[in-house]
């Protein structure tokens, strides 16, 4: 028979983890938002998932469609190398973005360990979009 102290505490640790997920959420959302409105785009893509990270690719010249090999995750194996060349386009995204951020090139370096701090710095920073850096944006008049 099981536990009831383990269940308890599996219990809580799932729904501490839920809780700190969502705050993550949220935080890196409202991050994107704020990169997204400095780029004069909708604010509230960045609320919607696979949405947000579809429009980040676009605006960092990457074809947003590469977001959804995310899904196939779930592959032994293929999952695996999806995921991982998603994150590596994902990285190439931020890299084009943080130029038209006026960012150094090392700064993708930040966004590869920790994104949500990238995000926050960037977002919530003084730097101004300038379109005309970096690979251009797909998908958005008068930025391509």
């Amino acid at each position: 028979m099981v536990d009831q102290q383990a269940i308890a505490i599996l219990l809580t640790a799932g729904i501490f983890g839920v809780v700190v997920a969502l705050a993550v959420y949220c935080v890196a959302a409202f991050f994107l938002s704020r990169i997204f409105q400095k780029a004069g785009l909708p604010t509230w893509w960045a609320w919607v998932p696979f949405f947000a990270q579809w429009k980040f690719l676009e605006l960092g010249g990457q074809p947003g469609w590469l977001i959804l090999a995310i899904l196939l995750a779930w592959i032994p194996v293929i999952g695996w190398i999806c995921s991982v060349a998603a994150y590596v386009f994902m990285a190439i995204a931020a890299y084009n973005i943080g130029q038209k951020f006026h960012k150094e090139d090392v700064w993708v370096v930040l966004y590869i360990f920790l994104p949500i701090v990238w995000l926050g710095i960037i977002g919530l920073g003084s730097s101004t979009f300038d379109p005309s850096k970096g690979k251009p944006s797909r998908n958005y008049p008068g930025t391509v």
